[in-house]
């Protein structure tokens, strides 16, 4: 996680903890909103004597609650343990003093060659491996992989770890360390160290990116392997096994800063490009990303991160603007991965695909932000809020609007969530229902009813809903009926043309639907006047049934004189005399001299 200034780092173990970083690391305490006394920001103690720092992560492992891997400017990574600086009380000069006294070194992973820290990245799921991305050096190496149970006494990591396959028994052979603790020179003016900090000269036991500079990286949470992903050489996204010496799976693409694991997802990640557009990646579908995020302020995008509570939802953040950016994610599915599916009887996660359903921003602060995290749920009642930390060092707590929950009712109604509880709405013709009277249990508190809602627009839309007006003809007896369903879908004009048409179709298709040999059944006025032009263009299922190729004139004419009455009116001369008849009456105006004075008056 790269330290810009004033960046957050939130305690991975379950306490209201976190750290802020900048021109020092300080070590903070959200204390919850009460009845009392709103939420608010505690300070508790700064790490002393670390200066050139760069990028910061806060150790996974519960035996280690109080591991942070510092990243320096100079390349290397310092192993700080902050319960030997936590003041449990606020600082006053005194045990200010105290941190002064400390030792001002650290153990420390080191490098060949001098360059800055970009990122130093945990795993969650294998606490003793530590990943540092640096900036580019000719022919080195600039991601290393650190198992630092490797290089502190008395460390002994949690969960499962890593195996020390031949490839990492020998890496201390083939990589050239160099010392990795500056103090030992320096251990007589200092005495003994304290337990835990002693360090040991060794190497990664991983290296990759040769001459490439490593903008971010992040390690999958899934529960046994050890995969890293690294956004390198702005040109690619690499995923890594680190047990294996095989080829890294490859995104080709400018999306490698801000690389995020999506909690719920331990095969997709997040990342954007230097432009500001947001990719998201599932690791199983490596051609390309599977939903790509465009905000309005697309430069200067300075961070992007899943909340480890709510799935699906990504925030980001622009630098120097006064509000965050809130992306919800949805799941959905192709219809071939149901079919698929279902043959098999089983759930497979590789229908997962993520769609957008809505993005909305926080409300805007007087500040501009610099920074911001995800407050962690600790009470599933509490609201849901970001930490933002200001440019000017300040710290502000924004409430995320939780999005309403929705389930429709069969009636068409629907039932959300709200703030009080649970909201019944329903159509204008239903509002007599008295939904306020269930409740939620049948031994719930009076207070916990299904309350209906009074609001007349809303009721009025869901009026107009396609489930509600579908559900209202047929129960008016809407099916297959011309003259009832035109009597039904009367307000509705293009349906009533619809089985208006059918209604004149059906008459015609016994006896007047004939030109020649060729039957017009059915067909539109376009089928009418072409069809046996066209027919070759057509499919067999849409062009007329023939028995005969062509229509002579004295077959025309002889039908002219069965289809049409003496009374017709009088037409303009043409060479499809019966074609334009007949395309009249699929329209309903085939009119006679008496139906046609009828048709002016009306």
């Amino acid at each position: 996680m790269v330290i810009a200034s004033k960046s957050l780092i939130w305690s991975p173990h379950g306490q209201n903890q976190f750290l802020c970083g900048g021109t020092e690391l300080k070590l903070y305490e959200w204390i919850p909103e009460s009845k009392e006394a709103p939420g608010r920001v505690r300070y508790i103690s700064t790490i002393p004597e670390i200066t050139l720092m760069m990028c910061a992560d806060w150790s996974p492992d519960p035996n280690c609650p109080d591991l942070v891997a510092v990243g320096l400017t100079t390349g290397r990574t310092l192993l700080v343990r902050m319960q030997e600086h936590a003041l449990t009380e606020y600082p006053n000069a005194e045990n200010a003093a105290h941190q002064r006294m400390l030792p001002n070194k650290y153990p420390s992973l080191g490098v060949k060659m001098s360059r800055t820290s970009n990122v130093v990245s945990f795993s969650k799921n294998h606490p003793n491996l530590l990943a540092v991305g640096l900036d580019k050096v000719r022919n080195e190496p600039c991601l290393f992989v650190w198992d630092i149970s490797r290089s502190m006494e008395s460390y002994t990591p949690t969960g499962s770890q890593t195996p020390i396959t031949a490839t990492f028994k020998e890496a201390r052979s083939r990589i050239d360390t160099t010392r990795s603790v500056d103090f030992f020179e320096e251990k007589g003016k200092f005495g003994e160290l304290p337990a835990g900090l002693a360090s040991r000269e060794v190497g990664p036991i991983r290296q990759y990116g040769s001459s490439e500079v490593i903008s971010s990286c992040a390690w999958s949470e899934h529960a046994s392997a050890p995969i890293l992903m690294a956004g390198m050489a702005n040109k690619y996204l690499r995923v890594y096994d680190i047990r294996a010496d095989s080829n890294p799976l490859q995104f080709s693409t400018k999306a490698v800063y801000g690389t995020t694991i999506d909690p719920f997802n331990p095969y997709r990640l997040a990342s954007y490009t230097e432009e500001g557009i947001i990719k998201v990646w599932d690791i199983r579908k490596h051609t390309d990303a599977v939903l790509t995020l465009n905000p309005e302020t697309k430069n200067n995008l300075s961070k992007i991160v899943f909340s480890p509570t709510q799935p699906g939802l990504l925030a980001s953040l622009t630098k120097d603007t006064v509000q965050m950016h809130l992306w919800d994610i949805q799941e959905t599915c192709s219809l071939q991965s149901v079919v698929h599916s279902v043959k098999q009887k089983r759930v497979d996660e590789d229908l997962s695909i993520p769609v957008l359903w809505k993005n909305r921003k926080t409300r805007s602060s007087t500040k501009p932000f610099a920074s911001f995290t995800f407050i962690p749920k600790l009470d599933p009642g509490t609201p849901h809020r970001l930490l933002g930390v200001h440019t000017d060092g300040s710290f502000e707590a924004v409430k995320i609007e939780e999005a309403s929950q929705m389930t429709w009712q069969p009636t068409g109604g629907m039932v959300m969530t709200g703030r009080k509880g649970l909201m019944a709405c329903q159509p204008a013709s239903l509002m007599d229902l008295k939904m306020a009277e269930l409740s939620l249990q049948e031994e719930s508190p009076s207070d916990q009813t299904i309350k209906q809602s009074k609001d007349g627009l809303l009721a009025k839309q869901l009026e107009r809903d396609i489930s509600v007006v579908m559900r209202k003809r047929v129960v008016g007896g809407y099916s297959m009926n011309c003259e009832k369903n035109i009597s039904i879908i009367r307000k509705d004009r293009a349906l009533r043309e619809l089985w208006t048409w059918m209604k004149i179709s059906e008459q015609m298709a016994p006896k007047l639907s004939k030109v020649g040999n060729l039957d017009y059944s059915f067909h539109g006025v376009y089928g009418i006047w072409v069809g046996s032009q066209s027919r070759q263009k057509s499919s067999p299922a849409a062009t007329p049934r023939m028995t005969s190729p062509r229509i002579s004139r004295e077959s025309s004419a002889q039908n002219v004189k069965d289809t049409l009455d003496e009374g017709d009116l009088p037409m303009v001369e043409t060479s499809k005399p019966l074609q334009r008849n007949v395309a009249l009456m699929a329209c309903g105006l085939a009119f006679d001299r008496e139906g046609f004075e009828k048709e002016l008056v009306s």
